[in-house]
């Protein structure tokens, strides 16, 4: 399906910048190759410079500029050249960046260095030979001469002086170009930090020295996407879907055209700067410029209604191949991402949102697969499950068997056919099924390694079957034909769970995505669901990695070597875990039970290591915080509510935490730890507590398991309330008892956390927590001393706290600020009353008049008045005296306060002079007659 809507006649260099609006794109008579024309694009990334205002402005030009009704071509090449022009002066006359001038200025240093050597080098060789008494050579000859004309003299005193004052100067060069070097290693990581946090601390892309060749690449994503295995409508989970399909329809309401709010919908879910496709636009630009919005509504109707083709450039992505382990010489070692157009996004979040509206009641009804679903944590719901079962059956020594199994390339092998027979099966609305079968032709991808120096890169592949992995509608596509396993599974005998005698849960598998789990109470129930796994995962086309799958078997809940290796019907062999294997299950290690123990270890290492990297890094101190609750605290706290921890072992974890900023100069020891965990709007740094995640974590759980009506978290609920193995309910109650909430189990209670809605028991628990942290703060005599100030003398939070808001001070500077206001500085009064050391005279040793408080060294030393208070007054006027510089058009552009140059006393131009501690004449003698800025307009 090619059509030849997709040319222009407009290059983005061809774009006069002194225009106020952009040609309009036109559709020419000749087709061009729009490839040739993404090529030359580059991506339009994040403009610092460019302020709301601004941008308003690039989308009133925008506006003007497209006709009534663009076609998506005309759309996209407008915007992109809009976005570019806006920004192309920018990035032109921008002055360089800091991070580039440092660079500049240490390959400065780095040749007054060597220079410097050098010479050192050379008046060294001349004293060796005035020692020797040897003649000198013709080099060495030069070299005295030259040194005869500086000094009048080969003196060697005076040239061993000369030799030293070189050698100091390379020190002094080498200390600046480390501190310059530092400096610039700040600037870069604080901004990488901010583009992208998880790339920060992120190990290096491994170097692929023997990379694959184009035609092996191509090759072989050919054959796997390329390759349509017929598919066999005659099994039974085929036919048995059909059946639950019938009996699981929603009511679909008539759907109306694609409007412009479902467009910003779609926008709100999408981030701003993820890796563009290769139209070179990212999902900012789509989101500020609202005038396309009315725009892309019509066009995704006209595509989701059939009314014109969908250009087969706005569906063609760019796939990049991550190094794995293994052989990199072959492409298989490679793991695919795929990056699609920013506009083919939105639309198809379009269609996903409608077609699992469709299809709700039916999805909904397979509580195996928690994959795609909004609002449930599928994994740590699927971990919950799989504990309860191994914990039953250890519990009343019950037979088990599992297995784990693992679908070869899993995304890239599912058939398309399939799809869309499942949909219409499901009965999903025909206009958005109809739609993914004209899309399924036109999806085309470009493999491409970077292997730093060298980029490989194919020809389009086309996706014959497979679907993509770097949009909202794939998921959902490939969960969708898993759907018909999951009917024939439940139909298994399986496990089932409860009390002796009561046994009404039964459980036969656990779906994420496509980690499948069985579970079975015998070695012969189990190979009868293997058989059933391997006879529909033949009939549509797919293949197990054998390799990647694994059973155990536990007799009277025990493993004790018990059972075999299970033999398919094709005679492949699944092998049994050994006493001495595991298995890692979305991302836990288990055997017959989860490792607790081997798994706390391994991520309190990881965890640990993670904090190193953060803390030893060059990030600010509101960065490093934010990298902490963001990449390191969710190594833990993912484990919470499946694997039991102790509050010694959070505290534990906690105080790892603290000693680690404490190496790292960010901490003192004597702080307040309460204070540490606060918001930084109440004056605290803004760390998460792994204790306090914990208590919101465990409530959290027990809140949805308690409002659920899934029943295989219905399973869970009943097994937690027996308390067999079970601890969600019983921490739940402990926290809320600690954060004076009520959570009773019951639900009979009115005040009970259980009664509201979850955002209100997140917000609840949050603000029960903070005001635990601020009373055990203040209720210190030393530590809450600045805070108990602040309340007496009514004096602004928001504005006293604001500088840790800054994302400049560097973490060992909030430490020292905080641990000054904390009252905990080594002064002569803390150290002799508070840390009771013996100390004969505790008077200021600067003035030796008062005793050395904390207060007494910041305002009232009158050593410090005429110099360091002075100083400091300056500083804070400064921030004044050039805001009013700027206002009144004495210069163009805002200057830094901080910059190191002189204030002129006066100033003036044709409406307004601005006096700096200006001495004013006076009749009579007056005491001050320099005030600090007086303005005259």
């Amino acid at each position: 399906m090619e059509t030849n809507e997709t040319v222009v006649n407009i290059q983005p260099a061809e774009v006069s910048r002194s225009s106020d609006h952009l040609p309009i794109p036109e559709m020419p008579l000749t087709p061009i190759n729009e490839q040739a024309i993404f090529e030359s694009r580059r991506a339009l990334h994040r403009i610092k410079a460019l302020k709301p205002l601004e941008i308003t402005r690039m989308d009133e030009s925008l506006s003007d500029t497209l006709p009534n009704n663009p076609n998506i071509w005309q759309l996209n090449s407008t915007v992109y050249d809009v976005v570019k022009r806006t920004c192309q002066p920018i990035i032109t006359h921008a002055r360089a960046t800091p991070e580039i001038r440092a660079q500049r200025r240490i390959k400065k240093m780095e040749a007054k260095i060597q220079l410097a050597r050098q010479k050192a080098s050379r008046i060294q060789c001349v004293i060796e030979y005035q020692i020797q008494g040897t003649p000198f050579t013709r080099r060495v000859r030069k070299t005295a001469a030259e040194l005869r004309r500086n000094h009048h003299t080969l003196n060697q005193g005076i040239l061993l002086a000369a030799k030293q004052h070189y050698i100091d100067r390379i020190k002094v060069l080498m200390i600046s170009k480390r501190q310059l070097a530092e400096k610039t290693k700040a600037i870069m990581e604080n901004k990488m930090f901010r583009e992208k946090p998880g790339r920060l601390f992120s190990p290096p892309m491994a170097q692929i020295e023997n990379p694959p060749t184009t035609e092996e690449v191509e090759n072989f994503w050919k054959d796997l996407y390329g390759e349509v295995r017929p598919l066999r409508y005659n099994t039974p989970a085929l036919e048995q879907f059909k059946v639950f399909a019938q009996n699981h329809r929603t009511a679909n309401e008539p759907k109306h055209q694609i409007t412009e709010e479902e467009v910003q919908q779609a926008l709100q879910g999408t981030k701003n700067f993820s890796a563009p496709g290769p139209d070179c636009i990212n999902a900012y630009w789509w989101k500020k410029l609202t005038s396309t919005h009315l725009h892309l509504a019509r066009i995704f109707d006209t595509w989701l209604h059939g009314n014109q083709q969908i250009p087969s450039w706005v569906v063609e992505g760019r796939t990049v191949l991550i190094p794995k382990s293994g052989d990199l010489s072959q492409p298989k070692n490679y793991r695919p991402i795929t990056c699609l157009n920013a506009c083919y996004k939105i639309f198809t979040r379009i269609l996903y949102a409608r077609l699992l509206s469709a299809i709700k009641t039916a999805l909904d009804e397979i509580h195996e697969q928690r994959g795609s679903k909004r609002g449930v944590a599928g994994c740590k719901e699927n971990l919950l499950i799989d504990r309860s079962i191994t914990q039953d059956s250890m519990q009343y020594q019950r037979n088990l068997s599992m297995a784990w199994i693992d679908y070869r390339k899993a995304f890239d092998s599912t058939s398309h056919e399939l799809i869309l027979r499942l949909l219409r099966t499901l009965e999903a609305p025909e206009a958005v099924v109809d739609c993914i079968e004209r899309l399924m032709p036109l999806w085309k991808t470009r493999v491409c390694i970077n292997n730093g120096t060298t980029k490989i890169c194919t020809d389009a592949i086309q996706l014959r079957r497979g679907v993509f992995q770097g949009d909202s509608l794939s998921p959902l596509l490939f969960c969708i034909s898993l759907l018909p396993l999951s009917i024939a599974l439940r139909n298994t005998r399986g496990y089932k769970c409860g009390k002796p005698g009561i046994r009404g849960h039964k459980v036969t598998h656990l779906f994420y995505m496509d980690d499948l789990k069985l579970y079975t109470a015998g070695e012969r129930d189990l190979k009868i669901s293997l058989r059933i796994v391997e006879e529909f995962t033949s009939a549509i086309g797919m293949e197990l990695g054998l390799n990647k799958c694994a059973v155990i078997h536990l007799k009277r809940g025990r493993n004790e070597n018990y059972g075999e290796d299970v033999q398919l019907v094709d005679g492949s062999t699944i092998q049994k875990l050994t006493d001495d294997e595991t298995y890692t299950y979305l991302g836990i290690e288990q055997r017959h039970f989860q490792e607790t123990q081997k798994v706390k270890d391994s991520l309190c290492e990881r965890y640990r290591k993670r904090l190193r990297q953060i803390w030893s890094s060059s990030l600010s101190g509101v960065n490093k915080t934010l990298a902490t609750n963001i990449l390191a605290t969710p190594i833990i706290t993912y484990s919470f509510g499946v694997i039991k921890w102790t509050e010694n072992e959070l505290h534990q974890l906690d105080v790892i935490t603290r000693k680690m900023m404490h190496m790292e100069k960010s901490l003192h020891t004597k702080s307040s730890v309460p204070r540490l965990y606060l918001p930084r709007e109440q004056g605290g740094r803004g760390l998460l507590s792994l204790e306090s995640l914990h208590q919101r974590v465990i409530l959290s759980t027990a809140y949805t398991l308690l409002k659920t009506q899934d029943p295989l978290l219905v399973m869970v609920r009943d097994h937690e309330k027996e308390e067999i193995g079970g601890f969600i309910f019983k921490e739940a109650k402990k926290a809320a008892n600690k954060l004076n909430l009520i959570f009773d189990l019951q639900r009979q209670h009115p005040e009970s956390i259980t009664e509201h809605s979850a955002t209100q028991v997140v917000n609840r628990i949050r603000s029960a927590q903070n005001r635990r942290f601020l009373q055990n703060h203040v209720e210190k005599p030393v530590h809450g001393a600045f805070y108990n100030i602040m309340t007496q003398q009514q004096l602004s939070e928001r504005l006293s706290f604001a500088f840790l808001r800054s994302s400049g001070l560097r973490s060992e500077t909030e430490g020292f600020i905080l641990a000054c206001q904390d009252g905990v500085y080594g002064s002569l009064v803390y150290r002799s009353r508070i840390m009771g050391q013996q100390i004969e005279d505790i008077r200021c040793r600067a003035c030796h008049q008062a005793p050395e408080t904390l207060w007494h060294i910041l305002s009232a030393c009158p050593t410090y008045a005429a110099s360091a208070y002075t100083q400091r007054h300056n500083a804070a006027l400064r921030v004044i005296y050039y805001h009013l510089h700027h206002m009144h058009g004495f210069d163009e552009t805002p200057v830094l306060p901080q910059t190191p140059k002189e204030i002129e006393s006066l100033v003036e131009n044709e409406t307004t002079k601005i006096y700096w501690n200006y001495p004013f004449q006076a009749f009579g003698q007056i005491r001050a007659n320099r005030p600090d800025i007086v303005l005259r307009i």
